[in-house]
């Protein structure tokens, strides 16, 4: 029975995953202005008012190409790819709802810290469980570095995904 004079759990918001490739396709839109409008707007100025953005930590499925954000333990942590396609949309995401708030999820650990040595398949080497800490914490503190802090952090997207094909 729906009762809605009964409260329940709270909402945190809705909102939307701000992928690699939808920020390719909003950024390179002729109408990229009315889209973030769209999105981000509060519903009393015309948007949905979207107040949640998931982030990924390194590459997904709807990215360009399958990357990590450090690709072997010496090499620097590079977020270059977010800063040049997904932060400029977070600015102006945030121009338009200032309380937006940001969650990231990581499709896969860094190839290099994996059985399989790929972003597909294979799980987290024991011995990279604190690396992986550590890997995640500096994408946290990258973004928020940039003004842009995460509220909120998965562990993994899709966990129980055992396609060899896919990043998990």
């Amino acid at each position: 029975t729906l009762r809605p004079e009964a409260v329940g759990q709270h909402i945190l918001g809705f909102g939307a995953a701000l992928t690699e490739s939808a920020a390719v396709l909003i950024g390179s839109s002729p109408h990229r202005e009315a889209i973030l409008d769209d999105l981000f707007l509060p519903a009393g100025r015309g948007g949905a008012g979207l107040s949640l953005l998931r982030l990924c930590v390194g590459s997904s499925d709807f990215a360009m190409d399958a990357v990590s954000c450090q690709d072997d333990a010496r090499a620097a942590f590079d977020l270059g790819r977010d800063a040049e396609l997904i932060m400029p949309l977070l600015a102006e995401a945030k121009a338009r709802n200032p309380s937006l708030l940001l969650l990231a999820s990581p499709w896969s650990p860094p190839a290099w810290m994996k059985t399989s040595g790929r972003l597909a398949g294979g799980t987290l080497l024991d011995a990279c469980v604190e690396p992986y800490c550590h890997y995640l914490l500096r994408f946290l503190l990258h973004y928020k570095s940039r003004g842009f802090p995460i509220a909120a952090l998965t562990l993994q997207n899709e966990p129980y995904n055992d396609d060899v094909d896919y990043p998990c």
